[in-house]
């Protein structure tokens, strides 16, 4: 829900959820799973829309996106968006594809009886996991907090023998409390500049 609106500006959002009880091992999608199909159905809509009024599809993009001197903005679901400016976005890609160069080329190539269309799609696609994205806890009238622990810390400290102890609140990956198991996400190069810069030869890593 941290995107479900994508770059534009809609006011409202509703959704119904169902929950199974099961006692079998549970199986599902993991890590991010959903944006793609919210995107494609976005999208389609947006197009339908623009077929629907006989507008371009770039122009009705624009006239519903959110604004760059519109952010920060709080979507529906409560999410905050911090900085953007998709106006600017779309324009930058237009013109590394040739877009308008692209229509013209497949209009004479459908003249030619040849199945042939250029596409175009706005999506919203977060950087990082948040604070922000605890809507929950956010409200209308004072939206964001400052929560900083999320989703992991870091602790450095040195102790009385001179030794740099690491301390990261991370979750235990693949049930393999190591500080080996690290998924990929840099981490373990988080932790090496935070030494480098530091000037500190040993470290002990605790979980």
């Amino acid at each position: 829900m941290s995107q479900v609106t994508g770059p534009y500006k809609i006011n409202s959002f509703g959704m119904r959820l169902i929950a199974v009880l099961t006692n079998k091992c549970q199986q599902g999608p993991y890590r991010g799973f959903g944006s793609e199909v919210t995107n494609w159905v976005m999208e389609r809509m947006t197009d339908a829309a623009a077929d629907e009024l006989k507008m371009d599809k770039v122009e009705l993009r624009l006239m519903n996106m959110i604004q760059p001197n519109e952010f920060s903005y709080m979507i529906p679901t409560g999410n905050i968006y911090d900085s953007g400016n998709c106006q600017k976005v779309l324009s930058t890609a237009q013109t590394l594809i040739d877009y308008n160069g692209w229509k013209k080329r497949a209009a004479d190539l459908r003249a030619q009886g040849r199945c042939v269309g250029v596409g175009l799609t706005t999506c919203q696609e977060r950087s990082v996991y948040g604070p922000t994205e605890w809507w929950s806890l956010n409200n209308v009238a004072t939206p964001g907090f400052t929560l900083t622990s999320t989703p992991e810390g870091m602790s450095l400290r040195i102790d009385p023998t001179g030794k740099s102890v690491c301390h990261t609140e991370r979750c235990v990956y693949r049930q393999q409390p190591r500080v080996d198991s690290d998924p990929g996400a840099g981490r373990a190069t988080v932790r090496a500049a935070v030494r480098h810069r530091g000037g500190l030869c040993g470290y002990a890593f605790g979980l």
